[in-house]
């Protein structure tokens, strides 16, 4: 007679774990012995400071945090340290003094950069040259350079602060740091000025000074007068 047959099926089952793991953990929706087509979800948690790179099974990156058991698996996930913007910080240029002037230097830095400033006079309004007296700061050390009779610039490193720097500008002349007139010169302007000197020309200078003293102006004189006497910044006692 006719016989029956019957047959019995078991799922495979692979291993599914998870390996050796570094810079953060690995989590797994199961483990063990998982049967052939289940999905594993994987959950890569990173240290701090620290950001997930890939998910690996068996050495192979996956897309997304899932995939489906088709043999045995070794999960891993490797973690990058995070890069971090280094903090900017501001520097601020006031400009003090009775001239005109330019200033360049970056608007931002980091800390430990090092900063270049450079700084020049420029004509003002009446047409008189001005230099740069001072480069000082609260904030930073800074080294200044400079040629005969004025600042060019200052170098520093920037510190974890915001820095501010003030520059002096002030009329070309025999004028101090603090923009009042030294000492001889307000001699010579008050003598000029009694013996009603006209400073429009170097031959009537002379002239009034023949009449009225006899005290003898050298050239550079005559021109610090003649720049003096029209700025009105500058005022006689």
């Amino acid at each position: 007679g006719a016989s029956e047959v019957t047959a019995t099926f078991t799922k495979l089952t692979y291993n599914v774990s998870i390996g050796t793991v570094s810079k953060g953990t690995v989590t797994l929706s199961n483990a063990g012995a998982i049967e052939y087509g289940t999905t594993i979800t994987v959950t890569a948690t990173a240290n701090e400071g620290y950001e997930l790179t890939s998910i690996l099974v068996n050495g192979e990156a996956i897309t997304g945090t899932t995939f489906t058991v088709t043999a045995d698996a070794v999960v891993t996930a490797t973690f990058t340290q995070k890069v971090v913007e280094a903090e900017t910080y501001t520097i601020t240029i006031v400009k003090g003094g009775k001239g005109t002037g330019n200033v360049t230097v970056v608007e931002s830095a980091k800390a430990g950069d090092a900063i270049t400033l450079t700084a020049a006079g420029t004509v003002n309004a009446s047409g008189y040259a001005c230099v740069t007296t001072a480069i000082t700061s609260a904030d930073v050390t800074l080294t200044t350079q400079a040629v005969t009779g004025a600042y060019t610039g200052a170098t520093f490193t920037m510190p974890a602060k915001n820095v501010t720097i003030t520059v002096n500008f002030q009329l070309h002349g025999d004028v101090d740091l603090n923009g009042a007139i030294a000492a001889k010169d307000v001699a010579l302007l008050k003598r000029a000025s009694l013996a009603k000197m006209e400073l429009s020309a170097e031959a009537a200078i002379a002239a009034n000074v023949a009449g009225k003293t006899n005290t003898s102006l050298v050239a550079k004189d005559i021109a610090l007068l003649k720049r003096l006497s029209l700025n009105s910044a500058y005022q006689l006692e």
